[in-house]
């Protein structure tokens, strides 16, 4: 082998030795040991969700992995720039070497079997975690919570015409997903809609979805007359890997 093959080889196997692998960071959450023991909660054979029912009323939730939403949203990801709002799209962060999550996002199903009408208002969700976290959810609009996806978007928003138009299809994007506050589900019928809290410390390992002031029955007024509440206890697993191409590649 001459000395300029040898010098490609060398700078060949070089190269193998420095190029970093390509990293991600994942989030998985899994129904708390017990949860599912009786019979108020169990998890949907149809999507893995996990849910809660009462005497015909279910609720399901689902919680969205960054890689759910980047599908999800795929004709607004994988573009320049990501237009998704709820992830960061392709976008690492340099000093990590990953994309690191945006927010914590559920998917929210309510199946009303069996009353005249029922509510779930997201305002009363509160997301708790083992690090003594307590999240509240966050609206469209600053002035309908203390969260704002408005805001958010808004205070990075850049200058330029182009801007004002991906700040409007972001803002389009959350309110047509975002489960909407004071929406009632007749008998017979189902609605669904996202629920979006902070980001999750890198060091949590539990997480917990309290929904409050569920309304089974109203009267005349719309004033309740019967509530109840659901507590979806999760174990989070959650870590930066190296990505499945370069896992098949080191072996």
């Amino acid at each position: 082998m001459g000395a300029w093959a040898v010098a490609l080889v060398l700078l060949g196997l070089w190269g193998c030795l420095h190029v970093p692998p390509q990293l991600s960071y994942r989030i998985r959450l899994t129904p708390a040991p017990g949860l599912l023991d009786g019979a108020t909660y169990y998890a949907s054979p149809e999507d893995s969700a996990t849910v809660f029912e009462q005497q015909g009323f279910r609720l399901k939730v689902r919680y969205l992995s960054d890689t759910d939403l980047n599908q999800e949203y795929a004709k607004d990801t994988f573009r320049e720039p990501n237009l998704n709002p709820f992830t960061y799209g392709r976008d690492r962060d340099l000093d990590r070497g990953y994309t690191p999550p945006r927010f914590t996002v559920f998917r929210l199903t309510v199946v009303n079997q069996a009353y005249p009408k029922v509510m779930v208002d997201p305002a009363q969700m509160v997301l708790r975690t083992d690090r003594g976290d307590r999240f509240a959810y966050w609206d469209v609009k600053e002035r309908d919570a203390a969260n704002s996806l408005e805001r958010y978007w808004m205070e990075r928003r850049g200058e330029g015409g182009n801007e004002e138009y991906y700040f409007s299809q972001r803002l389009g994007l959350v309110r047509e997903a975002l489960y909407r506050r004071h929406t009632f589900v007749f008998q017979g019928e189902s609605y669904t809609g996202k629920v979006v809290f902070a980001a999750l410390d890198p060091g949590v390992r539990e997480a917990t979805l309290e929904v409050e002031g569920i309304l089974l029955r109203v009267d005349a007024f719309d004033r309740p007359t019967e509530t109840t509440k659901a507590v979806f206890r999760f174990g989070v697993e959650q870590g930066v890997e190296a990505r499945a191409q370069d896992r098949r590649a080191d072996r």
